[in-house]
Parts: structure tokens; C-alpha cells; sequence
């Protein structure tokens, strides 16, 4: 078949803005890549809120439902025991879910560009209100268990949508939006606090599944941003040798507070405040108090959050409650069901974790390679820098024990929450998205010497990938419908 014009000239423009930039990092300097990578996720990450058709982000139907109850007052979703969940929004939002006036209209199928615009055209009718838990029964708010400050970005643009009168299609785009630039900024600060490795926290942050978490209406992506900010901020200390001040411990309660009430699972992050010397604080007893009231703080925040979740979930799902009992009945058969999960799964995890087939919830189809050379290029870009954090083996250990921590704490709430797949007994739900949090984190563990690879080669080759990226979205979602 003849290769048609209009995809010609897409990869004509695709390869000369990647020129561009690739002409642009070279005249960067170390201290000014924050900068040149807040420029460029913007411009990256509004092509990918506008190539990808709203609502088909991953569980972006289900976030987007959250986020709206949110910006009604409903802080917390109301469980209603059998009957469903109570979460009562506009009609017009289950029509643009489903493109039908039927409110019994399953709302996960697929949205194709071509659907876009009679998406956008469904006015908003805040009036005419649908009671979801009496309709729909794949309507399943999982987002329920997300506190409401992780939608404090969209929620900026929901209420923007409100005051417009938009209909619920263009008030998604205005949430997509704001998640970005609240993203780009927390993670620009990030990069510019980080002291080592600044390229492959770039690379990793402007990955395709980072930035898809980032450019939808989910959560993923501002938690990300948080952790990365509070380790950035937390090492910058550590390494500059700052004494910690009222300044520092205000900055690091307030970043704690974010962490902690983002997803539980990520919690252990917060034990990174052991690694600050005791030299940096003004005696040993103002290091003992400022960890433990950190450590205090987040628990309360954190387990309160996870005990107003767990009503929730536990009132909407008897069969969480008996999985809950079995994990802390069977300790050991449920450590050798995570080992053997991630046994299973690990070449999946690896193949899916910066751009893969899991990307807007299973939608793509990627060719392994693609992957493989994305991890390639992050992992080769350590080596540009003779680089490490000068942590001692007790630092590294508490970092080596958080991981582990967290692994185990996403393979517990998975468990709890959708119990075990058809596959031998494993843990079902299991994404590479959920980790990306432990690369962010695994740097701080890395030693290299320096090897001549050039910066600019290895941004180049990233940037190159990025053709097979855009257009594999273009193609499922614009020339194959």
C-alpha cells in the first residue's frame, strides 16, 4: 500500500520538532536542565492531552467522576452497603461516558477520535441530575479511595468548566490541562533541587506513561510529583549539608503532609527523613523530635485517610473484607503469593514501565523492543555523570527496606482490592505504573563512573523515541477508528 500524504507530513513535523529540541538541550548546561524539561513536558505532555480522546486515560472515567463529586462538596463518597455507591452528577456526564441518553449504558467502552466531536457538543445540565448508584453496574468508583488533595490541580479545572458553562468533554480537556501545569512546576522544582543524576530524572518523568498519568484526569501523576519533589528536596538538604531549619522542617512538614495523603502505599517514603545526619540539626534532641513528629504527623494523616477508605471499601465489597483477614491470617502463604506474582510478572513490569501496551488502561499495542530500548537509554544515562549520593551502607539499607515496603504494601492493596486473576492464583491488578515512584527512588542507590557517553547522544536517542510513542497513540486512536 502507498504510504498516504497526510502521514508522511505527521512525520515530517514530528521529526523537525524533535530536531528542535535536541538543538536546544545542547546549549543546555547541568544547572539549567530544569528549565529546558519544564518547556518541553508542556509541549509534550498538550500533545498528548489532545491526541489522546477524553475520558480514555487510564481509569479516567473513573477519576473524572471523583473529581467532579469533589468539587460538589462530596469529600467523601457515600457507601450505600448493597445498593452501590452513592455519587449523584450531572446526566450529561454518563452520556459523554457512554455517547447514550440510556443511563443503564455500561460507560467502559471505548471512545474513538472520530466520537470527539458529539463528546463536545453534550452540554453540561447541572440541573438534570443522575443518581449512579442506581444505574450502570460496572459503575465502580475505585477513585472513592483517593483523598481529595490529590485532585487539587483538576479541581482548578472543573471549577473553571463550571463557572463557564462547559460541557462535561471540554471541562475533562480543562482538568488535563491543569494536572499538567501542576505537575511541570512541582517537578521542575524537583530537577533543580536534584544534586545528581538530573538527566535520568528527566528522562524518567518525560516517559510516555509518566506523562499519560500526567495528562489525564488522574492522580498518578501529581503523586508522582509530590514523592519526586519531597525526595529531591529531602537529598538536597542531605547533600548541601544545610542545617535543618524552621524554614526546612515547615517546607518538609508540608511536603510530608501531601505525601502521606497521597496513596497509602507510598507512606514508607516518608522513614527518608532518618537519613538527614544528626550534625545538620541543632542538638540530638531537636533530631530526635523533628523525626518522630514527622513520622507522627503522617501516620495520623495517612492511617486517618486509610480508615475512612476502608469503610468504604469494606461496606461496598464483602469479599475485601475476607482478603484483609487472610493476609493477616496466612502472613507467609501471602509473601510467597507476592513472590510468585512478581516472578511472573516482572518482564511485563519491565516491558510496561515507561511505555508499553498497559498505557490508557490496555488500549495500545507496542512492540517490545520500543520498550526495552526506553529502559536502555534511562539506564545509560546514569553513566554520563561519575555520580553518587555519598550515602552510607545504614542509609542505603533504609532505602533498600523502603522499597521493599512499598512493594509489599502495592501487592497488599491490590490483593484487598481485586483479590487474585484466573492466572495460577496471582495477585491480579498488577501494573508497571505503580512503580515508577521506585525509580525515582532507586537513584539514590546508584554508583557509576563516568564512561564517554555524550548527553546529547543519549537525550537524542530518548527524544528519537518519542516518533514511535506519538504515533502509536495517533494510530489506535485517530487512523484506526
Amino acid at each position: 500500500h502507498s504510504f498516504p500524504t497526510r502521514r508522511s507530513s505527521d512525520l515530517v513535523f514530528i521529526a523537525i520538532v524533535i530536531v528542535f529540541f535536541i538543538k536546544i538541550f545542547k546549549k543546555q548546561t547541568y544547572d539549567t536542565y530544569y528549565k529546558f524539561y519544564g518547556i518541553l513536558a508542556l509541549v509534550v505532555g498538550v500533545v498528548f492531552i489532545l491526541i489522546s480522546p477524553p475520558f480514555m486515560g487510564s481509569d479516567e472515567k473513573t477519576h473524572f467522576s471523583r473529581i467532579y463529586e469533589i468539587s460538589d462538596g462530596h469529600l467523601i463518597t457515600q457507601p450505600q452497603g448493597e445498593v452501590g455507591i452513592l455519587a449523584t452528577m450531572p446526566r450529561s456526564i454518563n452520556k459523554a461516558y457512554t455517547g447514550f441518553d440510556d443511563e443503564n449504558k455500561s460507560f467502559d467502552g471505548h471512545i474513538s477520535y472520530a466520537d470527539i466531536p458529539d463528546r463536545l457538543s453534550i452540554p453540561l445540565n447541572k440541573d438534570n441530575m443522575l443518581n449512579y448508584c442506581a444505574c450502570n453496574s460496572t459503575n465502580y468508583f475505585g477513585a472513592s479511595l483517593y483523598s481529595p488533595f490529590q485532585y487539587i490541580p483538576h479541581l482548578v479545572g472543573v471549577e473553571t468548566g463550571k463557572i463557564l458553562n462547559l460541557g462535561p468533554t471540554w471541562i475533562l480537556y480543562l482538568t488535563r490541562l491543569c494536572n499538567l501545569v501542576a505537575f511541570v512546576i512541582l517537578t521542575m522544582i524537583a530537577i533543580k533541587l536534584l544534586p545528581k543524576f538530573k538527566l535520568a530524572a528527566m528522562l524518567i518523568l518525560l516517559s510516555p506513561v509518566v506523562l499519560s498519568g500526567a495528562t489525564t484526569a488522574s492522580a498518578d501523576g501529581i503523586t508522582n510529583a509530590w514523592i519526586f519533589l519531597f525526595i529531591a528536596y529531602l537529598i538536597n538538604i542531605i547533600y548541601n549539608k544545610k542545617t535543618v531549619g524552621t524554614i526546612e522542617k515547615s517546607i518538609l512538614f508540608l511536603l510530608t503532609f501531601f505525601v502521606a495523603m497521597c496513596k497509602i502505599v507510598y507512606f514508607p517514603i516518608i522513614f527518608l527523613a532518618f537519613l538527614i545526619p544528626k550534625k545538620q540539626f541543632k542538638n540530638t534532641k531537636d533530631n530526635y523530635l523533628f523525626k518522630g513528629l514527622l513520622i507522627a504527623f503522617a501516620l495520623i494523616f495517612s492511617l486517618g485517610w486509610l480508615y475512612i477508605a476502608s469503610l468504604f471499601l469494606d461496606s461496598n465489597s464483602a469479599t475485601s473484607v475476607a482478603q484483609k483477614a487472610f493476609v493477616f491470617s496466612h502472613p507467609i502463604e501471602f509473601m510467597f503469593m507476592v513472590i510468585r506474582t512478581y516472578a511472573n510478572y516482572i518482564d511485563l513490569d519491565i516491558l510496561n514501565l515507561f511505555f508499553g501496551n498497559q498505557m490508557y488502561h490496555w488500549s495500545l499495542k507496542v512492540y517490545p523492543l520500543f520498550s526495552i530500548i526506553y529502559v536502555f537509554t534511562i539506564v545509560l544515562s546514569l553513566f554520563t555523570e561519575k555520580a553518587n549520593f555519598n550515602l552510607s551502607k545504614t542509609a542505603k539499607g533504609i532505602i533498600i527496606a523502603i522499597i521493599l515496603m512499598i512493594i509489599i504494601l502495592i501487592s497488599t492493596a491490590l490483593f484487598v482490592q481485586n483479590g487474585v486473576g484466573t492466572n495460577g492464583g496471582l495477585i491480579g491488578g498488577i501494573q508497571a505504573r505503580y512503580f515508577i515512584p521506585l525509580c525515582l527512588l532507586s537513584l539514590l542507590l546508584v554508583r557509576v563512573k563516568k564512561v564517554k557517553v555524550s548527553t546529547n547522544c543519549i537525550f537524542s536517542i530518548f527524544m528519537f523515541l518519542y516518533c514511535p510513542a506519538i504515533l502509536t497513540i495517533l494510530l489506535k486512536f485517530i487512523y484506526l477508528t
